[in-house]
């Protein structure tokens, strides 16, 4: 989000999975609705499950309806990402791929941590 722009519920917004010089990775366009907790099985990068500590993190509902949280993607307000959008090829990546791939990074990261739970007393 841009740090310039406070997000404020019902702001048009793009959400994205990546970007690069040549391609975005467009999931749609949508409304911010504010910050809630996600449900247990909704995984960030390196926080891993913000539910289980509670955290708030932007409720993004996309035009058809999907909720995507912020901490799954990047996003930003509708304007900036139509710009984005005119400068690089367009990828539209699914959603349920984009939260598969963060499973099971996921579980191969606490696959060290069964390890040690298995040598506590």
């Amino acid at each position: 989000m841009a740090e310039d722009i406070a997000p404020k519920p019902g702001m048009r917004v793009g959400v994205f999975h990546s970007l690069t010089e040549q391609t975005l990775a467009l999931l749609g366009y949508g409304v911010y609705e504010g910050d809630e907790v996600p449900p247990e099985s909704i995984i960030a990068p390196i926080i891993g499950k913000p539910a289980l500590i509670g955290l708030a993190v932007p409720k993004l509902r996309l035009d058809d309806g999907t909720v995507v949280w912020g901490c799954e993607v990047w996003w930003n307000d509708e304007g900036s990402v139509k710009k984005l959008e005119l400068e690089r090829q367009i990828i539209r990546p699914k959603l349920a791929s984009i939260r598969e791939h963060a499973l099971a990074a996921w579980e191969k990261a606490n696959e060290d941590l069964d390890d040690v739970e298995d040598t506590l007393p």
